[in-house]
């Protein structure tokens, strides 16, 4: 049972978004949309209003039986301690310590400092989301892989900020970032994939960002259009597609909102093409999937796309705003079509992708994303036919 007066938990926060109330919860990180009746019993409880007088409020504000308003109260009090909202009375109040800042590893090597003492076989300087790395390889086959996701970034490295290491030593396969051991793992076959995500964290973990997003982001020279969805739904086909149409590529797998300018940090990895999509992209880029297999961590097959000259953005300074955020939905029975759907929908849509490389939203983060969705426009999309949806996301683009 919750207690009376009602505590509210410190960690859950209110927001007034357009004509809607809605609860934050920080422990959780959920978002609680709360219709006109709930929205009053939530600020009779911020005012610590006993049951009776939180019904008593409720049966003159919406014209019912006191008893009902008793019962709809306690209720709805009920379900917000269940999801830790109100305070429970049988919930302690203090934290396990031995709870906190769990983080498990993939290997016991990880996060241990590696000293290299043999000379690298070869380098690659990149130029990767507003960094310098320097990429040193001690091994050739080892440097082949890896380049067929990075290459396109190389660029003219004079005084790197990043190095990242990556060599055989321990039984292992190593990537090392700055000394330390990022990554380590035995089959040779996930090495382009690991690379891409390493570098990715590597950039993003610098960067004072307000969101990341599993989500692509393409452009037509006139704000990003977000592409967001977990696993599955076609984002990357679709990426491929709209980069084929002339569209600039930003990211294809995470797109992360710079804090203050709350524009796209570009982040343009070649695009990994899942194995149910290579016969799809080999049309649309012959020769494209002739490239080799790589594996995931969870031994997926996918092949990666590197855009062609002029087809991404790298600079941080060529960023854009995001114009439209839209989910796609890969839907062969229903369709290609596109609708509007409100922006808090979207929101918390946005926290379903997942993809958080930092810590989790707070109740200015909270702030700070409602007042950047506001200026987006927001939609579902099914995709049965690509060309359909091509002229779809032009006209938003455009």
């Amino acid at each position: 049972m919750f207690l009376e007066p009602v505590v509210i938990s410190p960690e859950v926060s209110c927001h007034f978004f357009e004509d809607r109330l809605l609860l934050f919860s920080e422990k959780t990180q959920g978002l609680y949309e709360l219709n006109q009746s709930a929205a009053l019993i939530w600020l009779c409880c911020e005012r610590q209003m006993s049951l009776d007088d939180i019904s008593l409020q409720l049966s003159q504000s919406f014209g019912v039986e006191r008893s009902q308003a008793k019962t709809d109260s306690l209720v709805l009090m009920s379900y917000w301690a269940s999801l830790g909202l109100i305070r429970d009375d049988s919930e302690p109040h203090e934290q396990n310590q031995d709870d906190l800042d769990y983080s498990p590893t993939s290997s016991p090597l990880v996060a241990k400092p590696h000293d290299i003492r043999a000379e690298p076989q070869s380098s690659l300087g990149i130029a990767f989301g507003g960094l310098n790395y320097m990429f040193r390889f001690y091994d050739q086959h080892v440097a082949d892989q890896a380049t067929q996701v990075i290459a396109h970034l190389e660029s003219h490295v004079t005084e790197p900020q990043v190095y990242m290491d990556v060599l055989y030593d321990l039984d292992h396969f190593l990537i090392v970032c700055d000394g330390i051991i990022v990554d380590a793992f035995v089959d040779p076959n996930e090495m382009a994939p690991r690379i891409a995500y390493h570098l990715v964290i590597s950039a993003y973990t610098r960067a004072d960002f307000l969101i990341s997003v599993h989500s692509a982001a393409l452009s037509l020279g006139n704000g990003c259009i977000m592409f967001a969805g977990n696993c599955g739904v076609g984002k990357t086909t679709l990426s491929a597609a709209l980069i084929r149409a002339g569209f600039i590529h930003y990211t294809d797998d995470t797109v992360i909102l710079d804090r203050k300018t709350r524009k796209v940090i570009p982040a343009p990895v070649s695009l990994r093409i899942k194995e149910g999509s290579w016969n799809i992209v080999e049309k649309m880029f012959p020769g494209g999937m002739s490239l080799p297999v790589h594996y995931t961590c969870d031994k997926r097959r996918l092949r990666y796309l590197s855009p062609s000259v002029g087809k991404f953005v790298s600079t941080p300074t060529d960023a854009e705003p995001v114009k439209a955020l839209i989910f796609p939905q890969y839907s062969p029975e229903t369709g290609t079509g596109i609708k509007s759907i409100p922006k808090v929908e979207a929101f918390r849509k946005i926290q379903e992708c997942g993809y958080d490389v930092g810590p989790g939203l707070d109740r200015a983060r909270v702030d700070e994303l409602l007042d950047w969705i506001t200026g987006v426009d927001c939609y579902e999309m099914t995709v049965d036919s690509l060309d359909e949806a091509i002229h779809m996301i032009r006209r938003i683009a455009e």
